[in-house]
């Protein structure tokens, strides 16, 4: 049996991902963030509310004050069916 960590994913996925998350190059992230938003024809603060996250994170990383948490990114993940981690990321 495997043990469970985050979201409902494998220990070992989590890992996995945790590898993935430390290598994400903010310039790519922001880029494909900002096509998700164009795509589904949603503003910032839309967005936001359609992953259920505060505005001003979305504001934060689209600005690069901050970096997007894991939790962030399974939120997009999880939200936006045609979105896969390795698109996302890298």
């Amino acid at each position: 049996m495997y043990t469970v960590c985050y979201y409902g994913f494998t220990v070992v996925y989590c890992q996995l991902l945790f590898k993935l998350f430390t290598k994400v190059n903010p310039d790519i992230f922001i880029k494909h963030l900002i096509q998700i938003m164009e795509n589904h024809q949603l503003n910032a603060a839309a967005f936001a509310e359609k992953i259920g996250v505060q505005r001003s994170s979305v504001s934060h990383i689209l600005s690069k004050r901050n970096k997007p948490s894991l939790d962030f990114i399974l939120k997009i993940h999880n939200t936006f069916d045609e979105v896969t981690l390795d698109w996302l990321l890298l």
